[in-house]
């Protein structure tokens, strides 16, 4: 139901309790300055008959609202806007295909609680609000985007919010309209090395190098590099970290197969285990197999160590595992496998503290920043 003509206009939707969205709207009356400290609300039988709801509803809605010390008086002199709400939101913009629910997404679910609990972040949002947006998609917003109901919401929430900055998380960088639509307000942004925008990026070279290391130095020559990342171009930041190691270990040139991710991520595992299986037949056939087998991403491991397990490969002659994973995010491949892990936290923290600079007008330090990893070795 639409009541116009009045500050107190509310549109009423069946799917939420109608006492929460009499209170949500206040609030943001309240916050956008349609309503000012001191000015009279109208009775709530008023307010009742006006929205076509339960006098008790607005009754509880205003209850809420007093306690909180947002709104103040009675039924004898009736009731008034109290306090102005020192309030503002953080938006967090989740722009890549998958949905946070999806199992492809541990690692942004992982980063945005990291962020949730991150004390400078929690510091950001005393009298501030956070709100995420999931779903917003990796590419250029086109028209079917552009109707989907998480692009909706967020085009209703900024025109009805006082934003005072946004997160961004993004999966397969592309240009996207959500920078556009962020202009002007201050702005973090996690992306991949190949970024220009990205603040904070994972440091690919650094893994390239120290991966390799960690397997030479645990005796292994011949290592076999099952390459998942999406740049395919000679001078690719892992490849380079691969051939500085590979220079300073003496080792051979490490052999390369390049992974494509199917169209559908949640086939991912199984286009993984299918892959395997021929790299296994081939070295089988061959004869010629590695002593180690390097894995750029821990969802495509959980796909491949079920054919490893499978071959029955001799994992007591030294067939040794390693793959890219994060911290504190962990599978049950069911055999031994060592990790190179990415910390969520440090990722989060390096958001918050590049976004409280930028809140403050602070001079900016040398962007991005590179978040580096560590080798881990399986306890098993």
């Amino acid at each position: 139901m639409v009541q116009k003509g009045t500050d107190f206009d509310i549109k009423l939707e069946p799917t939420a309790f109608p006492h929460v969205q009499i209170e949500k709207r206040f609030k943001q009356l309240i916050q956008t300055g349609a309503l000012s400290k001191g000015q009279k609300i109208p009775s709530l039988r008023k307010l009742a008959d006006q929205w076509g709801v339960n006098f008790k509803t607005v009754q509880r809605a205003m209850r809420h609202l007093k306690e909180e010390g947002i709104v103040g008086g009675g039924p004898r002199f009736g009731m008034f806007v109290k306090n102005e709400i020192d309030q503002a939101i953080i938006g967090v913009l989740f722009i890549f295909s998958p949905r946070l629910t999806d199992e492809v997404a541990r690692f942004q679910r992982a980063i945005f609680e990291s962020l949730m609990t991150e004390a400078e972040f929690f510091d950001l949002q005393k009298n501030w609000t956070c709100r995420a947006y999931d779903g917003l998609g990796n590419r250029q917003i086109n028209d079917s985007l552009k109707q989907s109901p998480s692009y909706r919401h967020f085009l209703d929430d900024l025109k009805n919010y006082p934003f005072k900055g946004f997160v961004q998380i993004h999966g397969s960088f592309g240009e996207d309209e959500y920078s556009r639509l962020c202009t002007g307000l201050p702005t973090v942004r996690f992306g991949s090395p190949h970024d220009s925008r990205a603040d904070v990026i994972l440091d690919y070279e650094s893994f390239g190098h120290d991966a390799i290391r960690f397997m030479a130095g645990k005796g292994c020559r011949r290592i076999f590099y099952f390459r998942t990342m999406d740049d395919t171009t000679c001078d690719a930041l892992d490849l380079q970290g691969i051939r500085r190691a590979e220079r300073e270990a003496g080792l051979p040139p490490v052999e390369i197969h390049q992974f494509v991710y199917p169209a559908d991520l949640n086939d991912l595992p199984l286009v993984a285990y299918e892959s395997m299986i021929r790299l296994l037949d081939q070295w089988e056939k061959s004869g010629q197999w590695p002593d180690a087998l390097l894995v750029s991403d821990d969802i495509v491991m959980s796909g491949m160590a079920p054919a490893l397990i499978r071959r029955r490969i001799p994992w007591q002659r030294s067939l040794r595992t390693l793959t890219m994973a994060n911290e504190g995010i962990f599978h049950d491949y069911g055999i031994p496998i060592d990790r190179y892990e990415f910390s969520p936290c440090d990722i989060a923290r390096n958001l918050t503290r590049i976004l409280k600079s930028r809140l403050n007008n602070e001079t900016a330090d040398k962007w991005p920043v590179k978040v580096r990893g560590k080798a881990v070795e399986c306890a098993g």
